[in-house]
């Protein structure tokens, strides 16, 4: 029995050795590597300088940094060149990749509910996706971004915060349904010697109140989004509409007719192709008409 024991007893210290062992061999692997990780928030970041990626993982929101010397990859920050935020992160701290001017790449995960104040305040990206499940859009979130040139916003973003795409290269930006406010110089300005100056020619593209009224007050150009195959302007697209084409083309009157949705087909004319297609698509029937029934 007593033998027995000691080899239990053995066999436990040998275990107990083994895995810090392990657990300093990890770390050792990074370190030679040159991999560096920590908390940040409910998330665990890991920064890779192979690639120049930094991965936040985890389940929850980021932590909010207010001052830069608190952010914990700010030392490095030239360094990285590449942002991935994990599907299960659910928000996107206040200033957390600020002034991180080399990164020209992010990629938001599809849980983040929330982009924070100056998330990507000054960073060197060409393009974002911000997905559907983003509500809100902070305060200079994307300010100082001067070379992003192409934008696609959410369907589920409702607020855009003030200056959040001031001083970008975008020309155009399409306004999804959902958003309802859109704040002080969001889009379309500069800011050059302390002035807030708007874009010349800048183009909102929308369907909604918010949309048409960020355009009126700051003077841009308003492009009304309409149902592709809606000709009637009821919100829907019915048999009627393509009856309304197959009017328009025969010289008949009809009482209302959106050009601009009756080209099914997007080879730039109307015709009664158009009107056939959208007589495909509500018998379920094979088309190439893609988008019919939605915003364009």
């Amino acid at each position: 029995m007593a033998k027995k024991l000691s080899a239990l007893l053995l066999v436990l210290l040998m275990l107990a050795a083994i895995v810090p062992t392990a657990a300093f061999a990890v770390q050792d692997a990074r370190a030679a590597t040159g991999i560096s990780s920590g908390e940040c928030g409910d998330c665990i970041w890991i920064f890779d300088p192979s690639s120049g990626t930094i991965t936040l993982s985890g389940s929850g929101k980021m932590a909010d940094y207010n001052d830069r010397s608190s952010i914990p990859w700010y030392s490095f920050r030239d360094s990285i060149k590449k942002v991935v935020i994990g599907d299960n992160v659910t928000a996107v701290g206040k200033g957390s990749f600020y002034d991180c001017t080399q990164i020209a790449s992010v990629t938001i995960g599809r849980s983040v509910t929330i982009i924070g104040d100056s998330a990507f305040y000054h960073l060197a990206i060409t393009g974002v996706t911000i997905p559907d499940s983003v509500e809100a859009v902070g305060y200079c979130a994307f300010f100082g971004c001067t070379n992003l040139k192409e934008l696609s916003i959410g369907r589920g973003v409702v607020t855009v915060g003030a200056y959040a795409f001031e001083n970008t290269a975008l020309t155009c930006v399409t306004i999804p349904e959902s958003v309802t406010s859109i704040g002080k110089c969001a889009f379309g300005y500069r800011y050059a010697d302390r002035v807030d100056a708007p874009v010349k020619g800048f183009v909102i593209k929308g369907s909604t109140d918010a949309a048409s009224a960020y355009a009126a007050e700051n003077g841009f150009s308003y492009v009304k989004r309409v149902v592709l195959g809606d000709t009637d302007g009821d919100g829907k697209v019915t048999i009627l509409d393509a009856t309304a084409i197959q009017r328009r083309l025969a010289d008949m009157s009809t009482q209302s007719f959106i050009e601009a949705a009756a080209d099914v087909d997007g080879d730039g004319k109307v015709t009664i192709l158009d009107a056939t297609a959208i007589q495909r698509v509500l018998a379920g029937m094979t088309t190439q008409a893609e988008g019919v029934g939605e915003l364009v």
